[in-house]
């Protein structure tokens, strides 16, 4: 009643009303739009994206053939009634996001993230400017660079020139930000081909057994990863003893870092993943490491020239660090990208 008599919704006075689409306010939805509508007040529905507190109440979450059957009648509505004519898709009605295209999000504590979906920290705007960790973000470059980067079924979908689907549902069920959206309904019959982290390592890193000294991605984030090895008492590097060389730890970092790249591009490079450890400073061997032992390599890559790259890593069994140091590596930055149709 206020906003009426100010003048909203007006053409000088622009006025929307947002909602979430869940399981509490499906039935509602429809009659909800056209309310807006005859308002004239501009509706934003959005997919529920599961994260934080949606977590603990799954009971919210809408399936994709119901979401798909709400898109497609509010289209229907929009269309013969009010004129407006748009092809559903998600995880706007009516709407496309482009959000990555310009924007990203600055908490309260001045951590920057893509989006609110996307939660990776890629910097903070009290310890660096806002326009050094845009600039330097290989995660926002890579949404930006969307049509060359996403993964799976989204980047062969005949609306992929102009849909990426939610970045913050691909991120919060599967943990790559580049992954397709599991809740878009063309991907209803392919969540097999979308890829979820943790994933072993075999087709993301060159090296094979025996030299292959890690086991699995757990998790991605700005320029940084977390790996997994179980010590076998097989592998190569360990001694009568059951202890592992110290040499070995080098090579997990190495690894782990080519684990980075080769993620970054599966199944959308013609090229082989490529990479060469070019040397170490600063690397200290602090505890030691037997069969047995669950592994955690941590790696960060704090500099970059080109396909040249400066890591950071640690080597950690528990919360125990066992190894610290730097790495100089060159990978491949230039893959042949796959943008076939199917």
């Amino acid at each position: 009643h206020n906003l009426k008599k100010a003048g909203y919704p007006s053409e000088e006075k622009f006025l929307a009303a947002s909602t979430i689409i869940c399981r509490h306010n499906i039935n509602e939805l429809i009659t909800m739009w056209q309310w807006l509508r005859d308002q004239k007040i501009v509706p934003y529905f959005e997919i529920i994206t599961p994260q934080e507190n949606a977590k603990h109440n799954e009971w919210l979450y809408v399936n994709p053939k119901e979401l798909y059957d709400i898109f497609t009648r509010i289209s229907e509505i929009d269309r013969t009634k009010y004129g407006q004519d748009w092809d559903p898709q998600p995880p706007l009605v009516g709407n496309r996001c482009l959000r990555h295209q310009f924007s990203c999000l600055v908490t309260s504590t001045g951590n920057v993230t893509p989006c609110v979906g996307v939660g990776i920290p890629i910097g903070n705007i009290r310890k660096q400017q806002l326009g050094n960790i845009i600039k330097d973000s290989e995660v926002l470059c890579d949404l930006k660079n969307y049509r060359n980067t996403i993964k799976g079924p989204c980047r062969t979908c005949e609306k992929a020139e102009y849909c990426y689907g939610c970045r913050g549902a691909a991120y919060q069920l599967t943990g790559d930000y580049l992954a397709s959206d599991p809740l878009c309904w063309k991907n209803i019959d392919r969540q097999d081909e979308i890829v979820h982290l943790p994933v072993a390592v075999d087709e993301i890193i060159p090296q094979k057994s025996p030299m292959k000294v890690i086991d699995t991605l757990v998790s991605v984030s700005e320029r940084c990863a977390d790996v997994s090895v179980m010590i076998q008492k097989d592998m190569l590097f360990i001694g009568e003893d059951g202890i592992v060389d110290d040499a070995v730890y080098l090579e997990m970092m190495a690894q782990s870092i080519a684990a980075l790249n080769g993620f970054k591009h599966l199944g959308i490079s013609e090229s082989e993943p490529e990479g060469f450890l070019l040397g170490a400073k600063n690397f200290k061997i602090l505890k030691k490491s037997k069969v047995g032992d669950k592994l955690t390599i941590s790696v960060y890559k704090y500099a970059k020239y080109g396909d040249f790259g400066v890591i950071k890593g640690t080597i950690s069994r528990d919360e125990e660090v066992l190894a610290q140091g730097e790495i100089k590596v060159w990978h491949n930055s230039k893959p042949r990208y796959i943008l076939k149709r199917d």
